[in-house]
């Protein structure tokens, strides 16, 4: 990253850090929201139990969470609790490298403002939906994209971060689709840089191979 760390940004971190995940465990620990929690903690425990996805069991919004939650469940017990206090993770580490982000362009103070302003509005992870999850995997990307030196092992990344953004939540593909054919377009016709080409390419293996 393109700035220097100071002792101010300690508490930058230390913000990002603990508002998420004090307020979202709270909430987890205390709220009996029997509808988000249950239908997410159902359909892990069916898919557990040797339920097909899309066949025996009703997905919303993608696959994506459901397999997360399999993997951590060799490490932690997947329950009411844990799968709040895992999203308000996710949204945490989200908030952190949009924080990185912005460092990189603008100052500590327009940074720090504008993380302050997102908490404010937006304090921790309500309910354990894919939203956080799949805009974690884009804001990665941009982390990545953003980047002043690109290699070939960075546009595998970024290609498969834009696919577990979809595979998080499938409703994300029109709009990812939308937005690399954009900048595509832009790139090839005004910047001619031609960055997004096998950025291009290793999304769409990402997405058809699986």
């Amino acid at each position: 990253m393109n700035f220097k760390f100071n002792p101010k940004e300690y508490f930058s971190y230390l913000i990002i850090l603990l508002v998420p995940i004090s307020f979202g465990t709270y909430y987890s620990l205390f709220s009996h929201d029997y509808h988000h929690w249950i239908y997410n903690l159902s359909n892990f425990y069916d898919y557990k139990n040797g339920f097909v996805l899309f066949k025996d069991i009703f997905l919303q919004y993608g696959a994506g969470q459901i397999i997360f939650f399999n993997l951590i469940s060799r490490f932690l017990d997947i329950n009411m609790l844990s799968i709040g206090i895992i999203t308000n993770f996710i949204y945490t580490l989200n908030i952190l490298f949009f924080y990185l982000i912005l460092r990189k362009y603008f100052s500590y103070l327009i940074s720090i403002f504008t993380i302050i302003l997102i908490l404010l509005i937006h304090p921790f992870a309500h309910y354990p939906w894919p939203d956080y999850y799949a805009a974690f995997c884009i804001t990665l990307f941009f982390y990545f994209f953003l980047q002043d030196k690109q290699n070939t092992f960075l546009l595998i990344l970024q290609g498969f971060l834009l696919f577990l953004a979809i595979f998080f939540r499938t409703s994300y593909l029109l709009h990812i689709i939308a937005s690399i054919s954009t900048f595509y377009l832009f790139d090839y016709f005004f910047l001619k840089q031609k960055k997004l080409n096998n950025l291009f390419l290793f999304f769409l293996f990402n997405y058809f191979y699986t």
